[in-house]
């Protein structure tokens, strides 16, 4: 698919770590896409009721306070189909527990952030931008 094809995705970063939401917030919006911010799980899910048709991906840490990525991605689940609302979990934790985990409760995909990448980053977004 060509890049005239794509649309903008707006996309709810959700990662404790100033850091990680400064890196993947840049590389997102140099790639043209909508970014919104959230610290914890709990905060990501206030943010997801006030306006619940607003994103098109949620990208989610799971070792968060509060509300961890596992816990917000029960609770999303309980209101959007994974075609809804596309959840990709990315964690410092193992791959197995991760993605067993993750898929069972509804995650679309899961990834170690040992494996995962600028490039890979937006070859993900930019995969879910055909189908928003």
């Amino acid at each position: 698919m060509n890049t005239a094809q794509r649309k903008t995705v707006h996309v709810l970063v959700v990662d404790d770590s100033k850091t990680v939401q400064l890196l993947q917030r840049v590389v997102l919006e140099e790639a043209g896409h909508s970014v919104s911010l959230a610290s914890n799980g709990q905060q990501a899910l206030e943010i997801v009721h006030a306006n619940p048709r607003a994103f098109d991906l949620v990208l989610s840490d799971i070792d968060m306070p509060q509300l961890d990525g596992f816990g917000l991605l029960s609770e999303l689940r309980k209101s959007h189909t994974k075609e809804e609302l596309p959840v990709i979990l990315i964690s410092s934790m193992e791959k197995d527990v991760v993605k067993s985990k993750g898929m069972e409760l509804g995650a679309n995909e899961c990834y170690t952030k040992q494996n995962f990448n600028t490039t890979q980053l937006l070859s993900v977004v930019g995969s879910y931008s055909a189908h928003s």
